[in-house]
This record gives structure tokens, C-alpha cells and sequence, in this order.
């Protein structure tokens, strides 16, 4: 009898830590969106690139979603080929609002020519990702190079 009691204690704790383990976390949906977006651009994919980018999305050179669907239209036809390191050094996230903080280096190539696109040799770039919850999942809403940017406060609605 208190064998059986035990094999219930024992699957009970076995199905808690699997649940834990498992259950997808806020973390773990905003690595997917940022390995979704690193794999549309290897793709040059901009359909599957735009699905992760909110509407709303605004950065700090003025920038639109719009304006981001241009610039990635003329980087995929301008440059090919692209090798992607990016590196998700942290993710915070508050509510309904996230920031990861990523190092990056993109190799492309030009006309036959294989360079930096972003980061160089020595040095990955620093690179902060605003992102906000929708009824559609983690979102897009400003990038920001070298970790600087309008960034975000928990106070702002």
C-alpha cells in the first residue's frame, strides 16, 4: 500500500518537473521569435520576416514598419548569401513588454565580395530588441544598434 503511494508521489513530482521544463515559457517565445527572424533573413524570406514586426514598429532613425519593409527589400536585392552570429546575452521581460539584449555579426555578399555586414571580425555588435505581447505573441517594436535607443520603462503605457 504505501508502495502505491509512493509511485503517485513519484509521478506527480516527475509531471510537475516535466511541466516546468516543457511549458513554454515568455522567454522561450521571444527566442523563437528572434531565431524565426535570424532564419527569414538567411532565407531572405521578407514575408516571414515582417510576420514577427508589430505594426506600431518604430526606431530610432524615424523608422516605420513600412520603412523597414522597404530597407529589407533593397538589402535582399542588394546582398546575398548571409551568415548570421547572434548571441541573446539577456531577456527581461515586464507584462506585456520584453527587451533582449543580443550580440550580433552578419557576413554578406556583394557582387562576388564577402564582408561585414554588421559587427566586424574583433567584434560583435550590440544589439537591443524592444518587444511587446499580442493577441499573436511576442511582436517586434523597435531594434536598437550598439544597445542604445529609445528604450523602454515599465511606467510608459
Amino acid at each position: 500500500m504505501a508502495r502505491g503511494r509512493y509511485r503517485y508521489l513519484v509521478l506527480i513530482v516527475l509531471a510537475a518537473v516535466l511541466v516546468a521544463v516543457f511549458y513554454p515559457s515568455d522567454k522561450k517565445r521571444i527566442n523563437k521569435v528572434l531565431k524565426a527572424c535570424s532564419e527569414s533573413v538567411l532565407n531572405e524570406d521578407i514575408g516571414q520576416l515582417m510576420e514577427h514586426i508589430s505594426y506600431n514598429y518604430r526606431d530610432d532613425y524615424g523608422g516605420s514598419y513600412l520603412a523597414l519593409k522597404k530597407r529589407a527589400e533593397m538589402v535582399f536585392s542588394r546582398f546575398n548569401d548571409f551568415e548570421i552570429t547572434a548571441d541573446v546575452m539577456r531577456i527581461s521581460v515586464d507584462g506585456e513588454r520584453a527587451e533582449a539584449q543580443l550580440k550580433v555579426s552578419i557576413i554578406a555578399t556583394e557582387d562576388g565580395r564577402r564582408g561585414y555586414f554588421i559587427g566586424d571580425a574583433e567584434k560583435a555588435r550590440d544589439v537591443r530588441v524592444l518587444l511587446e505581447k499580442s493577441s499573436y505573441g511576442w511582436e517586434i517594436i523597435n531594434i536598437g544598434l550598439d544597445g542604445q535607443g529609445e528604450g523602454w520603462d515599465s511606467n510608459k503605457p
